[in-house]
């Protein structure tokens, strides 16, 4: 047909160019010079020439097809617009009948952390899902945050999508990247060809640290570059509830309003959610939206609002053991465990509770007061997201499933903290600081980590807790609400699956399924199973049949209802002496799950053989999925090591007025070293004021900054527990000056808990107060950020409230970091602590 198309458009060319040329035959006559005979004549010949070729352009511009754009184009193009085919474009139609699906992910939330699952802390709006929905009793996720982040929302194994870990640490091998490869596409753009409109929102923690600032780009990595229309929310794993890092997009905003003025993380997160849905159902309401919510809560620092720390006012006053008994009797009578489930037996390392004194009673209590406030405040958060979906009609039609990410966590250690940044810097928790100041718990003076013995209880009625692959750190409440499609509302469901189930749960209701290729990039398969059928068949089967585990080396394997696990690390995560690297020491245990509901029967003395053969099955999935090399270095060792293969950290910086907050791990490490900060302004006025730099937050920290008196202060909070204070008696001059801090090593704390120095500042190279020791921390201030000109989270100092931006002009601040050769020290002296 081409041809013939062709063929004929040639003719025609002919057919013109003849009659063409008998015009200017008969015209060259009436020309009188020969000249402009000859132009004629000329002209007469282009022409001929040119008509068929004119045609065939014609014919080609028809026939070829041109692609604009990654949607395909099936209009037509001629050479003339009056002759071609237009097709418009338009946002991808959705299918018929597809739900809005909202998926919630509680933080750290143990099987027993809600009512509807036999705790005793008051969850009514996560009841009302329960109970008007489906609980799953046997659902399963990875033993940290990030792994079952990436397991959900990509619907691989961790190993293969390279988060085995958590993204801030990397081990250089591809299953510890901290990188999700584009090979395995995440389920908001796998969905948004199907019609649907993508929202994250909270706590993100699947982005690498070298690809967190905003300035440098790399945002392929970030939440809009994994397929979702819009986030707000934070990227690390965790944030100040009261002065979060927050994002909108890709852009760093400051929350609306101040603590004082009554803003919580958890309640500014359902309110842009609300907004979000507002916003399609008023613009597109026929669209549907795919909804990825994930609370902060109940991750420490665990930050409530006074109401609910008041709720629960000697509530707890029986303790940890007794609580444990209470909870496995309440989810008997639920039915949310078999009738004949056995408690586990206590964690050797936790205390028993009627061995502590009256003042560790209440100081426990204390905490735990504060942490159920905490949990029963996000439900009321949820419940007015339910309640607004209620309202405008589209609840029946939203698809919501609840999970947590891992069990409860037991890094409060056995004591509880009222600054968790002990933890993260190997600083033993001091009992006493914690009775006096317990009135901050929750408060915006504190970042409170529970007790372990509470973590354990909430983890009932199984063993361990978080970064374990015993059932106490993986298998976690599962509530699915989809009126709809659910006949039987308020059913317990015991069908064993894993996080890694969703993704393809979700392909079966739409009746989709995973493209070969992504954005030209070949995909991974996915390593779930659907569940669908479930939803309205109480006697499915299980469709999950073969899963392990691995985190820091613990690690387990479980098939057909028997499952074989071994702790490598201790509860407080630190390896046992002479078990560093040496995995074959490691006692494996063996369960029948199947009918040991509890994981409280070890039967790997009584049948060694099914212990081999599951030891077997777990070498075989490590190498299908990547495991190798199992990595139980601490996080000082991980970083000496990219540091020695990448080169050392920089020594110089220079940092710009305006700009954006710095993560830690992009900002100078002072940690235990000396340093050198100088501050260039151009001041006008006399009366400005604000900081000049500053990093940290309440839970540690230092800040340089001008105060209301016009005089400079510096302030460096050593975990909260110690103010370290200069003040000169000094006017700063207006005009140019250099301000600066000079911070010079002098030692270690014989306890090994802070390094020892000397700060002073100078004002134009002139010392202007005497040396101060000051007591510095060792490896981390948390995730507050490096700032210029601004405190942009929690203050550092109690002198000032955030941001107190600095109201005159900076040229600019430097920061020397002095060579150190004993790369890792500081995080040498933090293993000292868990080991």
């Amino acid at each position: 047909m081409f041809f013939n198309g062709l063929l004929h458009r040639i003719k025609r060319g002919v057919i013109l160019a003849i009659a063409t040329s008998l015009f200017f035959t008969k015209l060259s006559r009436l020309l009188s010079t020969k000249r402009q005979q000859a132009i004629i004549a000329l002209t007469m010949v282009c022409l001929f020439v040119s008509m068929p070729s004119l045609a065939l352009a014609e014919e080609i511009c028809t026939d070829a097809e041109i692609q604009y754009t990654d949607q395909p184009w099936e209009g037509k193009v001629r050479y003339k617009q009056e002759n071609s085919t237009p097709d418009y474009f338009e946002a991808p139609e959705p299918l018929a009948g597809a739900p809005n699906i909202l998926t919630i992910v509680i933080d750290d939330a143990g099987f027993a952390g809600l009512s509807s699952y036999g705790g005793r802390i008051q969850t009514p709006h996560l009841d009302h899902l329960a109970n008007n929905g489906l609980r799953y009793n046997n659902f399963h996720v990875t033993p940290v945050c990030s792994p079952t982040r990436a397991a959900l929302l990509t619907g691989r194994n961790p190993h293969t999508v390279g988060m085995a870990g958590i993204p801030e640490v990397s081990n250089g091998y591809a299953n510890k990247t901290g990188s999700i490869p584009s090979s395995a596409a995440m389920l908001p753009a796998l969905l948004k060809p199907q019609g649907y409109t993508t929202f994250a929102l909270g706590k993100w923690h699947l982005t690498p640290t070298w690809a967190m600032n905003p300035a440098t780009g790399h945002f392929d990595q970030w939440p809009t570059g994994k397929g979702f229309d819009h986030f707000y929310g934070f990227l690390g794993g965790e944030t100040n509830q009261y002065y979060p890092e927050l994002y909108r997009d890709t852009t760093r905003v400051q929350a609306p309003k101040s603590p004082e003025e009554g803003y919580h993380l958890s309640e500014d997160l359902v309110d842009n959610a609300i907004g979000y849905i507002k916003d399609l159902e008023s613009s597109d309401p026929e669209r549907p939206y795919f909804m990825y919510l994930a609370f902060g809560a109940v991750h420490s620092p665990h930050h409530t609002p006074e109401f609910y720390r008041d709720m629960y006012k000697y509530h707890f006053d029986e303790g940890y053991d007794v609580e444990r008994d209470k909870i496995i009797k309440k989810q008997k009578e639920l039915g949310i465990v078999p009738e004949d489930t056995q408690l586990t037996k206590r964690h050797p390392d936790n205390p028993r509770w009627l061995l502590l004194d009256d003042d560790e009673k209440q100081l426990f209590t204390t905490f735990m007061e504060n942490y159920a406030g905490f949990m029963t405040h996000v439900d009321a958060q949820i419940g007015r997201l339910v309640d607004y979906l209620d309202s405008i009609d589209q609840l029946d039609n939203t698809l919501i499933m609840v999970l947590s990410d891992n069990g409860a966590s037991a890094e409060g250690s056995e004591n509880g903290t009222i600054n968790e940044m002990t933890f993260f810097n190997g600083v033993a928790t001091d009992i006493d600081y914690n009775i006096e100041h317990q009135d901050d718990i929750g408060t915006v003076h504190s970042e409170p980590h529970v007790p372990w013995g509470w973590s354990l209880a909430y983890n009932t009625p199984f063993q361990w807790a978080k970064r374990f692959p015993h059932e106490g750190g993986i298998r976690v409440p599962f509530i699915v609400h989809w009126p709809a499609e659910i006949p039987d509302s308020g059913a317990i469901r015991p069908q064993w699956q894993y996080v890694t189930d969703i993704v393809p749960t979700l392909f079966d209701i739409l009746g989709i399924e995973l493209p070969k290729t992504v954005n030209e990039y070949v995909q991974q398969p996915l390593a779930g199973e659907s569940f669908y059928d479930s939803f309205k068949n109480a006697d499915a089967d299980s469709t999950h049949t073969v899963q392990y585990w691995e985190n820091k080396a613990n690690r387990a394997v479980y098939q057909d209802g028997w499952k074989a696990v071994t702790e490598h690390t201790k509860l407080i995560g630190s390896v046992p002496e002479g078990h560093k690297g040496k995995f074959g020491k490691d006692t494996w245990e063996l369960y029948n799950v199947a009918e040991d509901f509890s994981e409280s029967h070890d039967l790997a003395t009584e049948n060694p053989k099914k212990l081999q053969q599951m030891k077997a099955l777990f070498v075989k999935q490590a190498k299908k999925y990547k495991v190798y090399p199992l990595d139980d270095r601490e996080t000082y060792e991980l970083i000496d090591a990219k540091n020695k293969a990448l080169g050392e950290g920089k020594t110089d910086f220079t940092f710009y007025q305006g700009m954006s907050p710095l993560h830690q791990d992009l900002a100078p490490n002072t940690f235990g070293t000396s340093y050198t900060i100088d501050v260039y302004l151009d001041r006008e006025h006399t009366d400005s004021e604000g900081v000049l730099v500053a990093q940290g937050g309440s839970g540690g920290g230092y800040t340089l900054y001008i105060n209301e008196n016009n005089k400079l202060a510096y302030e460096y909070s050593y975990l909260g527990f110690e103010r370290f204070k200069i003040n000169p008696d000094l006017l700063v001059p207006t005009g140019k000056s250099k301000v600066t801090y000079k911070f010079t090593q002098t030692g270690i704390d014989p306890n090994r808990e802070y390094y020892i120095g000397n700060g002073q500042l100078f004002l134009n190279d002139e010392p202007i107060s005497e040396k101060v020791e000051i007591h510095t921390v060792p490896a981390s201030f948390g995730l507050e950020f490096f700032d210029v000109g601004q405190d942009t989270q929690s203050p550092v100092s109690e002198a000032y409230k955030p941001t107190f931006t600095f109201n005159d002009s900076i040229e600019k601040v430097t920061v020397h970091i002095e060579p150190d050769e004993q790369s890792g020290k500081v995080r040498k002296m933090v293993q000292n602590y868990f080991n």
